[in-house]
């Protein structure tokens, strides 16, 4: 709002999840602007056309090469008023006569100075059916569309995700928690990632946590360690995600194989386990297998440890079709 933001204008948010992406992005809604993602991989024709098809008045980047695309851009975003940059590593562009250049550091010393009235305000006049942020198609037909996603929509979606999701948010001395890698611009994103730790938040007895990933670990195959390092409670992974961990299991199982009766009591133990989901599809007696409980203290517990998963209350997959081989090969996995 210091930088000039007014109601309904378009906040632009580009770079790879980070605190400063989420807290842009809650900052551009309570203000009463909406959120316009751009996608991490975007070239800069695509953040140009999304930067002036949203009427872009702020951009908040990631760093200097991102916040020159904004700048060799400006002749055709006429709302455009200031860029933020959040990663000074490589430094920040310098002002022009139309458009101001900030750190994220100095962008909190403004918001400071603020009124808390005039939020207030702001955040007052905001009816349910108002748009709060612009979710960009991934423009595969032509360019890009953008799906306006209003305030009653997303908050409706995440409450209803977690009133059916067992135990999810009950237990006030352990927190849910959270891996936050796939596009925040995407409306997966937004309402796992963003939305769905509020909505906890406020409505169950306990509260989430969100941890980020390195920009570079779905490329260098490094999600596994980050999955072990948080061991989430909730994960979410479009079926390339899935498909990438089965692949490096399998051959890691093929360069390592298990031999006699160590080999028959994991083909028994994961038997077991694809009973058991089977048995827990729609229609199902939801039964264990005779044995499930050593099945799963001796073998399935530690390989979703290995995986990082062993304390995941709810895994999901979306965002395209996938294998009935990939999901037969987790529910092997058990609970």
């Amino acid at each position: 709002m210091s930088l000039g933001l007014a109601s309904m204008d378009a906040v632009a948010i580009y770079g790879f999840n980070s605190p400063q992406w989420v807290m842009a992005e809650l900052a551009a809604i309570l203000a009463g602007g909406c959120a316009a993602g751009i996608y991490p991989s975007d070239t800069a024709e695509q953040v140009s056309f999304k930067a002036k098809h949203s009427g872009t008045a702020i951009a908040v980047v990631q760093n200097k090469q991102k916040a020159d695309m904004f700048l060799a851009a400006a002749a055709d975003l006429p709302k455009l008023k200031a860029i933020v940059v959040w990663d000074e590593t490589d430094g920040i562009p310098d002002s022009t006569s139309d458009i101001q250049i900030f750190t994220w550091s100095t962008l909190i010393d403004l918001g400071k100075s603020g009124s808390d009235a005039s939020l207030d305000e702001r955040m007052n006049a905001q009816e349910p059916g108002q748009c709060c942020a612009y979710i960009y198609t991934s423009g595969t037909t032509g360019m890009p569309k953008a799906v306006m996603i209003s305030h009653d929509n997303i908050l409706f979606e995440a409450r209803l995700a977690f009133d059916l999701i067992p135990n999810m948010g009950e237990d006030a001395d352990a927190g849910e928690r959270i891996i936050s890698y796939l596009p925040l611009s995407h409306v997966a994103g937004m309402m796992v990632d963003i939305i769905s730790p509020i909505t906890i938040a406020a409505t169950k007895p306990g509260y989430a946590t969100l941890h980020f990933a390195r920009p570079y670990d779905l490329k260098a195959g490094t999600l596994g360690d980050r999955l072990r390092a948080v061991r989430p409670t909730l994960f979410l992974g479009v079926p390339r995600v899935w498909e990438k961990i089965q692949e490096k299991i399998m051959a890691k199982s093929a360069a390592n194989p298990t031999t006699g009766v160590k080999n028959s009591l994991k083909l028994w133990a994961l038997g077991l386990g694809l009973e058991h989901q089977q048995n827990c599809q729609l229609g199902g007696s939801g039964a264990y297998g005779t044995g499930y409980a050593i099945a799963e203290k001796l073998v399935l517990s530690k390989v979703k440890g290995l995986l990082g998963l062993d304390a995941c209350k709810f895994c999901f997959t979306g965002a395209a079709p996938i294998k009935t081989d990939t999901l037969q090969f987790y529910g092997r996995l058990g609970e």
